[in-house]
């Protein structure tokens, strides 16, 4: 080999070692094994803005008709299932969609994903509004609510590959964070602007949320490109998706992976619980269940403020799973009002965090062809581990009790993931 193509390449290597020392194997997470030495694409700041302007846009403006439709449909008095129905298609898209969701997003560029995303769901919305003037059936009203949470799963995905090709790397974590927190802030908002479109008393309010998706299609077109797959072979939706689900195994990412879900397993059951909390552990306030819930609220909110400051990259992925397995754990212990309070302030806080971290993993150690296909995957994965939390909850509960549930909760998760991540070191090899 030629002196300075060796000099090159071994300058390369170091410094791409180096620029991500705090995360294994950064920079190494191409499915065949090869390294990425292609540098991004640097993008001004505006890019970044332009991007999460968007997507909060229309996410605020999807969750809003959902409190529209639970209104009428209790008006109509059609019965608490189709109520139940509502609520449930807000997360089951999710789960079902996510994965195609990310490979598509990974396929077309970002601009053009905002924009057809936020066009449809304006459309949807404003169908959603004849359907209500019409009075059509519920079942019309969820399937169109189902359709248009469907529509809208590639944005978070498109959001991550953006920010992974505009924000400098030196802010990689921070914008990350941003990301993160304004989606679980837009996805509280959307019914919040609900409520408050209900007390104008018509469903004509719906054309305020049709009006707020055609504006976040129009700011897409001010979205930089974000690193349009060019190969023929790598645009298969069902090649990205292959090579993502291989990527999320890899070492330096399997860590963040089974500990984000380690956590969103622990928040599935707190949530599933927490209406039980205030009686069965003796917390004697009438306005315990609220105290929590705002207490658990405010704690995410806290991580996100403290994720945007500039922090040190050798963070350890699963302090948050450990973190929150104590805050369980401090729940089961406790029957003081102000040590519950805690517990629910760190768990709120280690949620957010975990997910925070994974991302910026994620953005850090895949080709960017893969990251949107990558979080596509991880959110069906996140919500699935949270159902699963809720769904096992009731059934741990009768079998054991609720505090012996919560203490096994919070001591078996942690260590399940540390006896599976030992069986399978998290490593460079």
């Amino acid at each position: 080999m030629h002196p300075y193509i060796a000099a090159a390449i071994g300058r390369n290597r170091s410094a791409t070692l180096a620029f991500d020392r705090g995360f294994v194997a950064a920079g190494l997470a191409n499915v065949n094994g090869s390294v990425d030495r292609r540098p991004g694409p640097k993008r001004p700041d505006r890019g970044v803005a332009g991007c999460l302007t968007t997507f909060v846009l229309g996410s605020v403006a999807q969750g809003a008709p959902f409190v529209l439709v639970a209104a009428e449909l209790e008006r109509r008095d059609v019965g608490s299932g189709w109520l139940a129905a509502v609520a449930a298609v807000r997360l089951a898209p999710y789960l079902l969609c996510s994965p195609v969701a990310g490979a598509l997003a990974g396929r077309y560029e970002t601009r053009t994903v905002f924009a057809a995303t936020g066009i449809s769901r304006g459309a949807l919305i404003a169908a959603l509004w004849i359907a209500l003037g019409m009075g059509s059936p519920a079942l019309v009203l969820v399937s169109l609510l189902f359709v248009l949470i469907a529509v809208g799963t590639p944005t978070f995905p498109a959001l991550m590959r953006a920010v992974h090709h505009t924000a400098p790397q030196a802010r990689l974590d921070r914008t990350s964070a941003l990301a993160a927190g304004l989606e679980s802030a837009a996805f509280c908002a959307g019914p919040a602007l609900g409520g408050v479109l209900l007390l104008t008393a018509t469903t004509d309010s719906l054309l305020v949320c049709a009006a707020m998706m055609v504006m976040s299609a129009g700011i897409a077109a001010y979205v930089p490109a974000a690193g349009r797959t060019t190969r023929r072979s790598d645009r298969r939706s069902s090649r990205l998706v292959r090579d993502a689900s291989r990527c999320l195994v890899r070492p330096g990412i399997r860590t963040a992976i089974v500990a984000v879900l380690g956590v969103n397993v622990l928040a599935g059951l707190h949530a599933a619980l927490l209406v039980r909390l205030p009686d069965a552990l003796d917390l004697g306030s009438a306005h315990a269940f609220g105290l929590l819930s705002f207490v658990s609220g405010m704690g995410a909110f806290a991580a996100f403020i403290a994720l945007l400051c500039p922090i040190p990259r050798g963070r350890r992925p699963l302090v948050p799973l450990i973190t929150a397995g104590a805050a369980i754990g401090l729940l089961a212990a406790t029957s003081e009002l102000p040590m519950a309070l805690i517990a629910c302030w760190v768990l709120g806080a280690s949620i957010l965090t975990a997910e925070v971290l994974v991302v910026s993993t994620l953005g850090r150690a895949l080709p960017g062809s893969l990251v949107a296909a990558a979080v596509g995957l991880l959110d069906a994965l996140m919500i699935g581990a949270m159902i699963m939390g809720a769904v096992v909850a009731p059934v741990l509960t009768a079998t054991f009790g609720l505090r012996s549930t919560l203490a096994l909760a919070g001591i078996g998760i942690p260590l399940l993931a540390s006896c599976a991540l030992r069986s399978r070191p998290d490593r460079v090899r």
